[in-house]
C-alpha cells in the first residue's frame, strides 16, 4: 500500500495518499518505513498533531533509527517546539555523525533560537562535511555577519566568491559585510577619543579586488 500511497502522491492526490499511507501503517504498525511514509504526507497535509503521534510512536519502537529523529525534529520544528526539534536532531546525529543535512538543520534551529556561535559552527560542520554544497556557508556567512563576527564572515564570503565568481547574491552579501565591517572600524575610531583624528581612508576594496562586485547593490538581508 505504500508504492499506492507514493503513486497518489505523484498525482498530487495528497489526502487520499496519507489515507492510503495511514491504511499501511494500521495493517503493519511495526514497519518503520510505513510510518516514516505517513509521516512526511501529514506534514505535507499541515496535520502536525497526528504527524507528531506516529512518528513518536516509531522512535519508540525504533530507538536507533536516525532518520525517524530526524523526522521527529522535522515534525517538532513545524510545531514551533524549537528546542524539541534540537533534542531529538542531536539524538539523530549521535547516531549517524556524519550527515551533513543533519548538521544544516540542526545548525538552522540553533539560528532561530539566537544561539548565533554554536549555529556557525554546526554550519562549518556541514561545509566540511559536504563541500561542493554552498548552502552551510552562506548561511554560516549570515550568522556570523549578525554576532558581529565580521572577519569570519568576509573569510566565508571569499570562499563563496572564489566558487561562484558570478552569484550575485554572494556578492551582495559580500559588499554588506564590508561595509559593515568598514562602518565598525570607523566606531573604533571614535571610541579612541574625540581629539583622535580619523584617517582619511575610502571605503572601498583595494583595486582589483572582487572586481565583478563594483556595480552590485547591498542587499536588505544578509
Amino acid at each position: 500500500m505504500r508504492s499506492l500511497s507514493a503513486a497518489q502522491y505523484a498525482l498530487d492526490q495528497l489526502e487520499d495518499a496519507a489515507a492510503t499511507a495511514l491504511r499501511a501503517v494500521s495493517l503493519a504498525p511495526g514497519d518503520r518505513l510505513n510510518a516514516l511514509h505517513a509521516t512526511e504526507l501529514l506534514l505535507r497535509c499541515g496535520r502536525l498533531d497526528e504527524a507528531t503521534q506516529l512518528i513518536l510512536a516509531a522512535v519508540e519502537m525504533h530507538p536507533q533509527d536516525e532518520v525517524a529523529f530526524r523526522l521527529l525534529s522535522a515534525t517538532q520544528m513545524l510545531r514551533g517546539r524549537t528546542e524539541e526539534a534540537l533534542d531529538a536532531i542531536d539524538r539523530a546525529l549521535a547516531l549517524a555523525p556524519e550527515i551533513a543535512e543533519y548538521h544544516l538543520h540542526r545548525a538552522n534551529l540553533l539560528y532561530r533560537v539566537g544561539r548565533l556561535e554554536e549555529a556557525a559552527e554546526a554550519f562549518d560542520r556541514a561545509a566540511a562535511l559536504d563541500p561542493p554544497n554552498p548552502v552551510a556557508r552562506r548561511s554560516q556567512l549570515t550568522a556570523y555577519y549578525d554576532s558581529g563576527r565580521f572577519t569570519e564572515a568576509l573569510a566565508v564570503g571569499g570562499e563563496l566568491i572564489r566558487t561562484a565568481p558570478d552569484n550575485e547574491e554572494y556578492a551582495q552579501a559580500l559588499l554588506q559585510v564590508l561595509n559593515r565591517r568598514f562602518e565598525t572600524l570607523d566606531g573604533d575610531y571614535v571610541v579612541l577619543g574625540e581629539r583622535a583624528l580619523r584617517p582619511h581612508r575610502e571605503l572601498r576594496p583595494p583595486p582589483g579586488f572582487f572586481a565583478t562586485l563594483q556595480t552590485q547593490l547591498l542587499s536588505s538581508t544578509p
